[in-house]
């Protein structure tokens, strides 16, 4: 036995002789102790010398207490695949007193360390994350079915993984989902193995997008999103869109034609508006171009309206705007040859410069940036949908005096001195308070606190 607890004490085995003695020493956590003690053969526990301190059985169990909270943590760490987070406040539950011994803190290096030796080994490529899912097929589960289908191979020889659900689907079209959105996303795409987008295909119901099916692919080209869309047409035949959304990528664009050939194909007018602002930075190229600070505010208003407009000279009016840039930029008045379209059918002759391009805009979806652009013209600051900040922000918020303020309540002065760390840290109401007896800087046990002058 190279540990031992007796009589409030620990001790660790020093030596063991073939008479079957073992020989102790005092191994109590944070004391400073030459005591000794023995075992006899019999199992008798015999003190040698004294200890320099009192036995506390308490802090034997605690210390049992937290090692077996650790042990639970590790374990569940090294064989799930839940969020470490989620682990611990589950345990946390189920042993509050063993919580708040072990914290958090402390306990998440053990947890990822455990974690990080039995994570398996990554894939290189798609294709081998492919054939690896293929072996494992039922790891990842949705509504208890398969979320992985299948590795694609385009005519190119590039990859790609599919991911969906299909009750999920059958629940949307069942729905009455015949709306489609498709678009990609490069921030979460894996480095390892190497992809170069997350490709998402959302059904829409009542103005909801619901994500539907995920395409890891090594490539944006329109043989990788043609196979990608038949494969996806052949394992959800139910999938019948009437109306697809998508960027302005041409591959996407044929592919989608290409494979749903019925549907009515639109493109996003958000996309359109990012790609004007784009192209064009305002800031560095209008402003230094245009002596005319107004045209600078004129041009990606009018810009934006064009798409929305139901005008059969927008083609003309388009190719008058685009030439000129590289130049200087022109008033709007010479732009729109004829302001005057009908909207809708029964609703009067609107000018195209009438328009409130707020009206299509959510503020909540657009950076702030964006919108000073468009917006910030000087004569509409009240329109800006964002709570204006005092200029002096001391008059409403006065500094607080963060080294006398107590750190508990945050309201009275620190007022008392800790023992033995001797922290001065707590006012005299929450040193009466405090449910256990604890420094809040240190975390230490403390004796008494001294009221300082």
């Amino acid at each position: 036995m190279s540990i031992m607890d007796h009589e409030g004490f620990h001790y660790n085995c020093t030596k063991t002789t073939r008479e079957g003695k073992h020989y102790y020493i005092c191994a109590t956590p944070n004391v400073y102790c030459k005591g000794t003690a023995i075992m006899m053969a019999n199992g008798t526990v015999i003190t040698k010398k004294p200890h320099t301190h009192q036995g506390n059985d308490i802090d034997s169990i605690n210390i049992d207490l937290k090692k077996q909270f650790r042990s639970v943590l590790v374990d569940r760490a090294r064989n799930e695949t839940k969020p470490l987070k989620s682990i611990y406040d589950e345990e946390s539950i189920r042993n509050p007193n063993a919580a708040v011994l072990y914290a958090w803190p402390t306990a998440e290096s053990s947890m990822r360390q455990a974690r990080r030796q039995h994570v398996p080994h990554l894939p290189s490529t798609l294709r081998e994350l492919g054939e690896y899912l293929d072996l494992n097929i039922n790891k990842y589960q949705c509504s208890n079915q398969p979320f992985y289908h299948e590795w694609i191979v385009d005519s190119d020889g590039k990859f790609n993984v599919m991911f969906s659900c299909h009750d999920l689907i059958n629940s949307v079209v069942h729905e009455g989902g015949t709306e489609l959105h498709a678009d990609g996303t490069f921030k979460v795409a894996p480095s390892n193995p190497h992809c170069r987008q997350l490709f998402i295909i959302h059904l829409i119901i009542q103005n909801h997008s619901i994500p539907v099916c995920f395409v890891l692919m090594e490539a944006k080209t329109e043989a990788s999103y043609k196979k990608v869309l038949k494969r996806f047409k052949m394992k959800f035949p139910s999938v019948r869109p009437t109306t697809i959304m998508i960027d302005f990528e041409t591959g996407l664009r044929n592919a989608f034609t290409a494979v749903y050939p019925e549907a009515n194909l639109f493109s996003c007018w958000f996309h359109y508006i990012q790609l004007g602002y784009t192209r064009y930075d305002l800031k560095r190229t209008w402003q230094q171009k245009c002596s005319d600070e107004e045209v600078p505010i004129m041009y990606p208003r009018q810009n934006a309206i064009l798409a929305v407009e139901d005008n059969p000279t927008i083609e003309d009016a388009v190719d008058v705007i685009e030439p000129p840039i590289a130049r200087n930029l022109i008033p709007v008045d010479q732009i729109i040859q004829e302001p005057e379209v009908n909207i809708v059918e029964g609703m009067s002759n609107y000018s195209l410069l009438d328009y409130d391009v707020g009206d299509f805009i959510i503020p909540e979806d657009r950076e702030m940036g964006i919108w000073q652009q468009m917006f910030m013209d000087g004569s509409e600051e009240d329109e800006v949908p964002f709570v204006q900040v005092p200029e002096n922000l001391y008059e409403l918020y006065p500094p607080v005096d963060e080294e006398n303020i107590c750190t508990v309540c945050r309201v009275a002065q620190r007022t008392h001195a800790l023992v033995p760390c001797g922290h001065r840290v707590l006012c005299g109401d929450c040193v009466t308070q405090l449910e256990a007896q604890r420094c809040p800087l240190c975390n230490i046990d403390f004796v008494m606190a001294l009221r300082i002058w």
